[in-house]
């Protein structure tokens, strides 16, 4: 597993230059799908996406929202799925957390007006980078901010309840991330 483009990845805009933590793995350019996973935000302190996708591939890096796209992308339990299992659903796949900074310590702690903002500044940058096929919004508020400028370059998108909100069925993570998948492969012909 060694992805392409990850933490830090720095990109030019005009006279301004951006860094960005983004995973993109080593198999997305190559993948029939090209999906970005958008996530809404994160919360703590957590290491850049290119330690922690690595850390919780290894099993050492405890994630339930990780656990649960797995679980729903790849239809197995991340917990009793092999290390290659698990850097295979990685490697195919780009993660990016819409609003890009911590907006507190637990998952009770939401973004406010000016984080999603200052995600809706940077997400042009991140779609021309990777340039995916599709992009999954996590979360309906995500989605307020992030799905115009998504649907505005003409790429497809689906958009999901936060997987880790209470009451969230697995069923309907699995329908969304099915329809994505055969949006973004029917983009690509």
């Amino acid at each position: 597993m060694d992805p392409q483009a990850t933490t830090d990845m720095e990109t030019s805009t005009g006279a301004m230059t951006l860094n960005m933590d983004i995973w993109k793995g080593a198999g997305f350019d190559r993948s029939p799908s090209r999906i970005l996973i958008l996530g809404e935000s994160t919360y703590g302190d957590d290491p850049p996406l290119a330690v922690y996708v690595r850390r919780w591939v290894a099993g050492k890096q405890p994630d339930y929202l990780f656990s649960r796209l797995f679980r729903v992308c790849c239809g197995q339990s991340a917990s009793s799925a092999t290390l290659e299992a698990r850097g295979g659903f990685w490697d195919s796949v780009a993660f990016y957390n819409f609003v890009p900074d911590s907006v507190g310590a637990k998952r009770s702690d939401r973004p406010t007006a000016s984080n999603y903002k200052k995600g809706e500044d940077l997400l042009p940058t991140v779609l021309a980078a990777l340039q995916p096929a599709g992009v999954w919004i996590l979360g309906i508020d995500n989605a307020l901010y992030s799905k115009p400028i998504i649907t505005e370059r003409n790429i497809v998108c689906r958009v999901s309840q936060r997987p880790c909100g209470y009451g969230v069925k697995t069923s309907e993570l699995e329908e969304e991330w099915s329809k994505l998948k055969l949006l973004a492969d029917n983009s690509q012909r």
